[in-house]
């Protein structure tokens, strides 16, 4: 047998053949299927997170961010990056996080 015969060979078992990937785990891109939003997905030294700001009213707004994995570097780098100005970055969650808040879940009695 010749060296690129014993590669493909190799390759092939690992695959687990020519149809379904049984022994190989082929990593996916971000945004393809098995991405999961419970826990930090890390892009290549980044992650996502889902910052909580708040204003001067009290009210929570909440945004999207892809920053540093360092949770120091990726605070100043989010709170620097914030929609509106005047608002305060309080909490930074790993991953992307749907927040609600007890206003927008419970109707109260009017």
């Amino acid at each position: 047998m010749t060296l690129g015969l014993v590669g493909v060979i190799l390759l092939l078992w690992l695959i687990g053949g020519t149809g379904i990937h049984t022994r190989l785990k082929i990593s996916r891109p971000f945004g393809l299927a098995g991405s999961s939003p419970a826990s930090a997905t890390i892009l290549r030294r980044k992650m996502i997170y889902t910052a909580v700001f708040q204003n001067t009213h009290n009210q929570y707004t909440f945004e999207t961010h892809v920053s540093s994995h360092d949770r120091s570097v990726a605070w100043h780098d989010i709170y620097e990056k914030r929609k509106d100005k005047d608002n305060c970055l309080v909490l930074l969650i790993d991953g992307q996080a749907s927040v609600r808040t007890f206003d927008g879940i419970v109707d109260l009695p009017q």
